[in-house]
């Protein structure tokens, strides 16, 4: 597109008739300050796009004298078909504001195919709008316009080894690289997670189990058992009826209490696995209200499960104690009650009968505890035997895991270097536009290896932050420029005080394009020319009514 002539009433500075033709290459804009040089692009852009510089269309440009303005342009489209784009607008009745392409009324979108998009329009033919926007904005304006690139041919240009160490063609790299990131955080974890198991079974492989004394009282038992029967069966002690019924509260006692001491084991066993896998770090959850916990939280539930544990743990101690009585009660209910079925009365000492029986009971009572140390050593000597071979399995998950891993990297690699690969030809085509100008997308975090959106511009090495505001000029101009080619727009290039920029030579750079120069003359008049011919019959007339122009009043 190229734009041959303007003519403007009420705009801006322009409080009359004002009206130009354009060079179709180079256009000089001389003239002082305050003279309507600036005018000239904000009239463009205005009749074009009904909006100001930075794309605000609640605007109005009317010159303080004046009710009313308006813009025509007559262009060039990029088929050579020439159009007249003709706005109007009137600051008090918003009734008679009117757009005309061609004569016709019309509306914004009716321009669209001059002009593309509005940001990419005021990217190219405004310098400072691009300078303006967030570096987000930048990189989403020109991220937005480079060309598509197929990522198959990409992959296809990759080494066959490179190939075989991707599971697939991945259709967004960037997605991919950040999915097997995730992936081998994961592995990590797994890995940190049979380390501590390995801890874990470490120390009870290697504890130290002392085996207990064998139960060597066994003869003296059963001698004692002989004598009492022998005791019993010579004498009635106690009335069998009565016995009878002891017998069967103390059978309903005993089961009642087995059962609670049951119900025991089973919450301290969950309750020690719950408090060991929260200490360990194997549970990172409250057993409770199932939400994370932090390391004072972690703190605060091991240290009320301990006491838990602690409390159940004494309450069995007390259960079990009254067990062994009422067990030991009920066996020796039963021996009487058998006495007494098979006895015949004599006078043998009721003292030296409690004494066999008391001394029954507490060999019972030794023999009963050595039977529960005979079985802990059982148990922990198991306990050993298998942390050993957990140890063993567990390093072998976590070698095979480090090979997953392996692979894994190698594949975040291959697919960094398919994205790169991939940006790199999408900028192809847009880095023959820039010369002193570099743009990248992404950064790569050195601690991590993870790839990170991104966006820097430097000019000639330098950041973008840093430069001068004509450096940013002149990379705002590249970019500009770099747009207008990739997208087909063909927009002018509108350069303005162009005086603070003498270092840059735009006529040679930008050629194949046309450019609006406007330069600061001081106390001199406006002065349109090409350097070799210099426009004349600048016309200042009042403003036509909207009627006789054919606008809808």
């Amino acid at each position: 597109m190229k734009i041959l002539s303007i003519k403007t009433n009420g705009f801006r500075k322009f409080e009359d008739e004002f009206s130009s033709n354009f060079f179709e290459d180079t256009t000089y804009i001389f003239g002082g300050n305050h003279k309507g040089k600036t005018n000239i692009l904000f009239a463009i852009v205005w009749a074009i796009l009904g909006t100001n510089l930075t794309g605000d269309d609640r605007v109005c440009f009317a010159n303080k004298n004046k009710d009313d303005y308006f813009v025509e342009l007559k262009i060039k489209d990029n088929q050579d078909n020439i159009h007249t784009i003709l706005r109007y607008k009137n600051k008090i009745d918003s009734g008679k504001n009117a757009l005309f392409l061609d004569g016709k009324v019309a509306k914004q979108e009716d321009l669209v195919n001059f002009y593309n998009n509005k940001g990419l329009f005021l990217s190219v033919i405004n310098l400072s709008y691009f300078v303006g926007l967030q570096p987000a904005k930048q990189k989403e304006l020109i991220d937005k316009y480079l060309p598509n690139v197929d990522i198959n041919d990409v992959y296809n240009k990759l080494s066959a080894e490179d190939k075989k160490l991707l599971t697939s063609v991945p259709m967004n790299a960037k997605l991919h690289i950040s999915e097997l990131d995730d992936e081998l955080k994961r592995l990590n974890s797994k890995i940190t997670n049979y380390q501590g198991k390995i801890d874990y079974a470490y120390d009870i492989a290697h504890q130290e189990i002392t085996p207990p004394h064998l139960f060597i009282k066994q003869e003296e038992l059963d001698f004692a058992y002989q004598e009492l029967d022998l005791l019993k069966s010579e004498k009635n002690i106690v009335d069998r009826d009565v016995l009878q019924k002891k017998l069967l509260e103390l059978q309903k006692e005993e089961f009642e209490l087995n059962t609670e001491i049951s119900k025991l084991d089973t919450i301290l066993s969950n309750g020690k696995t719950k408090y060991y896998e929260i200490q360990k770090g194997y549970q990172n959850t409250c057993p409770t209200c199932k939400q994370l916990l932090n390391d004072k939280s972690k703190v605060e539930t091991t240290k009320h499960l301990r006491a838990e544990l602690i409390e159940l743990n004494d309450k069995r101690t007390k259960l079990k104690g009254k067990y062994d009585t009422v067990h030991f009660d009920r066996v020796a209910c039963e021996g009487k009650i058998y006495s007494l079925d098979n006895t015949s009365n004599s006078n043998i000492s009721l003292d030296k009968l409690n004494s066999l029986e008391q001394n029954i009971k507490l060999l019972e009572q030794e023999k009963l505890e050595n039977t529960k140390l005979q079985t802990s050593y059982s148990i922990n000597l198991k306990n050993k035997e298998k942390a050993t071979s957990d140890i063993e399995h567990f390093k072998k998950e976590i070698s095979l895991i480090e090979k997953i891993i392996e692979e894994v990297k190698q594949e975040i690699e291959i697919t960094k270097k398919l994205y790169f690969n991939l940006v790199k030809a999408k900028m192809e085509v847009a880095d023959s536009y820039l010369k002193d100008v570099k743009i990248r997308f992404y950064k790569v975090i050195k601690a991590t290896g993870e790839l990170k959106d991104d966006f820097v511009i430097t000019y000639k090495d330098k950041d973008y932050s840093t430069l001068s505001r004509s450096e940013k000029i002149a990379t705002s101009l590249e970019i500009a420029n770099m747009l207008n080619k990739i997208t087909g727009l063909n927009s002018p290039l509108f350069i303005d005080d162009s005086e603070s920029y003498p270092d840059f030579n735009f006529v040679d750079e930008y050629s194949d394009s046309q450019i609006f120069i406007a330069q600061v003359k001081k106390g001199r008049n406006l002065k349109i020319t090409n350097k070799k011919e210099t426009i004349t019959g600048f016309s200042i007339n009042h403003f036509a009514q909207p009627e006789k122009m054919g606008c809808v009043a």
